[in-house]
């Protein structure tokens, strides 16, 4: 069984990729905020994280990606950041957080699908 967890403040996002991603080998957790993403992600030790980078609470997306990677328990935890942030600063910023994927959002259902297969393989 693989485990996604989706950290996205919107629950219409959160069921939108439960829908594209289900399968018989998937799992899914959901967390709205960088607070509960990082803790469910100690908990739950997924294999592939959807992270967004906006959201409410004192942690955003860059922050969490950056404790994941600093934790070695967490450390090779995949995450795929997807946000609405376009600019190269923010893709640079993304990945330098321990980011391993970037998707801009409003997102392609087919490219998210791919990203993730193989992020799991």
């Amino acid at each position: 069984m693989r485990k996604i967890l989706i950290v996205d403040d919107h629950p219409e996002t959160i069921r939108l990729l439960e829908a594209i991603l289900k399968g018989a080998d998937r799992q899914f957790y959901r967390a709205v905020n960088g607070e509960q993403g990082l803790e469910l992600a100690r908990e739950a030790n997924p294999d592939l994280i959807l992270l967004d980078v906006m959201m409410p609470g004192a942690l955003d997306g860059y922050q969490v990606a950056r404790s994941l990677k600093d934790d070695p328990e967490t450390r090779s935890t995949r995450i795929i950041v997807m946000t609405a942030k376009r600019q190269q600063e923010d893709r640079e910023k993304a990945f330098d957080s321990g980011a391993d994927d970037y998707i801009t959002k409003p997102f392609d259902l087919a490219h998210v699908r791919e990203r993730v297969t193989d992020l799991l393989q």
